[in-house]
């Protein structure tokens, strides 16, 4: 029989790092998992929870150090346990369905030979397959499975376990490293799959419940389970359930906190707005929570209570920073706070105090693709060209790169496809630019057409910078093209007669604008230029006439009677 490569316990020439794994029959998957480590880690801590199968023989004959843990119901509980055996100064989780990427080893190391006095954690793209033959990529998500082995750090929660600290005054720091990858092939099928894998936690919530009835944890992680299960009134049954026993319970707040925070969100997701907003209300007089302040405020943006959900996130920032991150609750940060304030701010038109929030943010985390494309956009409008270039550039660059491919920012919502939002960042860079370097604003508006041959805008001005470059005849056929494919595109008359009044054409000018009245005769900007243009002609009562159109079509003035023979001569 040929005879397993093994897991090397100890290196001596480099830091040590350890595998810390809880495991139950993974015969399957185990000796992948361990083999795709060999060579990188220093021990291989492997716990047991009850295997029936090979899996205990398969991690001592591959080298693995083996323990043995009762399963209580509380995945938590086993991964401290399975922490506390680990001898190495850092720790790299995986599951057994899981194998380090071999192109990670090298910048893995290089983090493990930092030196860390405080609880920091690295975010890891964990890639989950769809199909193992053609390592098909479903999708990817930023998880920490890559950190130092500091006392304080832990993990809580029997079900869907979290990595923190158990001292709130010191947050575990995260750190995002997309280009460090872990192969991820439990869910193949995805769907099937994962159902089970729910259904199987959803039995060891009920077991817990049975050992307990009157266990607030089990209720709000059986309502969790629910959800995901698509069970929407049975979930909000169950966390209306951990509501009411966490209540009395002073040791309860964070539970408590959660558990109305995840009524409240799923009853806005049900449309039911007024009872959500009353729930995360009056739970805010129960539990002074930042994760409640923020339940409060992503219920008043789903209502479009935009001014009320931005003192409310500022509310929970406040607790936050004098609390610590760690009290904000799942998925909820610091950075995640700036930027949904910041966002806000944006819609409501105040760019400067969002580009104040969206700066904060990008200092506290991970500098994504979408928080360059953001803080670009902001500083392109603000007029901040260097800064937008800087942004908006990054922004493309990391949007093409393998390691940013499918990984998207929780924290900023798009709603437009990858290459939509890449031809706006050329677009925009085309209009800062487009002043000092007419060359180059040429070739991003192309660069935007490429992308998205549909946007308008991207062909208007590619037209712009033809005129600029002194090639109008290039900048006319363009928009005569783009004029036959759609008559009713105002923006394409109106550029064709800007053009023409850059050549002094101005009755040219004029003529191209009567005609589009016969296609677009209620856009007030086709009347605007033609007042200017008259105007320049000295022909006064045309001009009056068309301002006075251009006034109608906007709805500002009320005209009863509008005089046919002056408008046709206008």
């Amino acid at each position: 029989m040929k005879k397993q490569p093994q897991v090397k316990k100890r290196r001596t020439d480099r830091p040590l790092l350890s595998l810390v794994m809880i495991v139950k029959d993974e015969e399957e998957y185990l000796p992948r998992c361990l083999l795709s480590a060999r060579g990188l880690v220093d021990e291989a801590i492997v716990v047991d929870t009850g295997s029936s199968d090979r899996t205990v023989q398969i991690a001592r004959r591959m080298g693995a150090t083996v323990y043995h843990f009762p399963w209580n119901n509380d995945f938590s509980a086993a991964r401290n346990y399975a922490l506390a055996q680990a001898h190495g100064r850092w720790v790299l989780h995986l599951d057994a369905d899981e194998e380090i990427d071999a192109s990670s080893f090298s910048l893995i190391r290089e983090i493990v030979t930092q030196a860390a006095d405080s609880p920091v954690s690295y975010l890891i793209a964990v890639r989950n397959y769809r199909d193992l033959a053609s390592r098909e990529i479903d999708g990817i998500l930023l998880q920490p499975r890559l950190f130092y082995r500091h006392p304080l750090v832990t993990y809580v929660r029997p079900i869907h376990e979290i990595l923190t600290t158990s001292d709130l005054a010191v947050p575990l720091r995260t750190i995002a490293r997309p280009d460090i990858a872990i192969n991820h092939f439990g869910y193949i099928p995805e769907v099937v799959l994962a159902r089970r894998k729910i259904e199987r936690n959803l039995a060891a919530a009920q077991a817990a419940l049975e050992l307990d009835p009157e266990d607030p944890y089990s209720y709000y992680d059986m309502g969790r389970l629910q959800q995901a299960l698509g069970n929407a009134e049975k979930a909000l049954s169950l966390y209306m359930e951990a509501v009411r026993l966490a209540a009395p319970r002073s040791t309860s707040t964070t539970l408590l906190a959660d558990s109305i925070a995840s009524a409240a969100l799923l009853q806005s997701r049900m449309g039911r707005q007024e009872a959500a907003l009353q729930l995360a209300t009056q739970g805010l007089k129960s539990v002074d929570s930042a994760y409640l302040w923020w339940t409060l405020a992503s219920i008043e943006l789903n209502g479009g209570q935009r001014d009320e959900a931005i003192s409310h996130l500022r509310e929970a920032l406040k607790r936050v920073d004098e609390r610590g991150e760690a009290a904000i609750g799942l998925s909820v940060t610091r950075r995640s706070l700036h930027l949904q304030i910041g966002q806000a701010l944006q819609d409501k038109g105040e760019a400067e105090q969002a580009k104040e929030h969206f700066e904060r943010a990008f200092n506290l985390g991970a500098q994504t693709p979408e928080i360059h494309f953001a803080l670009g956009g902001l500083c392109a409008n603000l007029g901040i060209s260097e800064d937008a270039i800087a942004h908006l550039r990054a922004y493309l660059e990391k949007s093409a790169s393998p390691l940013w491919r499918g990984i998207r920012d929780p924290d900023v919502h798009f709603h437009k496809p990858l290459a939509q939002t890449q031809a706006m960042a050329c677009l925009l860079l085309n209009k800062v630019v487009a002043d000092e370097d007419k060359e180059a604003a040429l070739e991003w508006a192309e660069r935007a057409i490429l992308l998205d041959n549909g946007l308008l805008e991207a062909q208007v001005q590619k037209a712009k910078a033809l005129a600029s470059l002194k090639r109008p005849q290039e900048a006319y056929d363009l928009l005569y093209e783009l004029l036959q494919k759609d008559l009713l595109k105002a923006a394409i008359w109106l550029e064709i007669a800007m053009l023409l009044r850059g050549e002094e054409e101005i009755e040219a000018a004029l003529a191209v604008l009567a005609e589009a009245i016969g296609y677009v005769d209620n856009d007030p900007r086709i009347y605007q230029m033609m007042g200017s243009l008259l105007l320049t002609l000295r022909r006064y009562e045309d001009s009056t006439n068309a301002f006075q159109l251009a006034l109608y079509h906007q709805g500002d003035v009320a005209l009863e009677q509008v005089d046919a023979p002056a408008t046709r001569g206008a």
